[in-house]
């Protein structure tokens, strides 16, 4: 099988209270459940990693190594790398002015 690599989502993460979710522990408990290259970026939930699992499957692991490592229900949304690059090459403010792009 041909790994896929996927950007990974996680909604409502944060860098402490109920939602937190610390970045190098996740890096590794998605390691050990198959997922290849697993990266992070800050404290921010953005994840970037290759799996051969469907985008659905992907999700649904993620979610649950989320759910038995660091308790918590948070919202996991993965896209391919090509479609995450169809979104931003799709974006409706690339001609603006980039002051009132946040």
């Amino acid at each position: 099988m041909i790994d896929t690599t996927f950007v990974i989502l996680l909604r409502g993460v944060t860098p402490s209270g109920k939602s937190m979710v610390p970045m190098a522990p996740l890096r590794l408990a998605l390691a050990k459940a198959g997922l290849g290259s697993a990266q992070t970026y800050i404290q921010s939930g953005n994840i970037i990693a290759t799996s051969d699992p469907t985008q659905s499957a992907l999700e649904r692991l993620v979610h649950e190594v989320i759910g038995k490592k660091f308790g918590g229900d948070i919202a996991v949304v993965s896209r391919s790398a090509e479609q995450f690059a169809g979104i931003l090459k799709r974006n409706p403010f690339l001609d603006s002015d980039g002051l009132r792009c946040y």
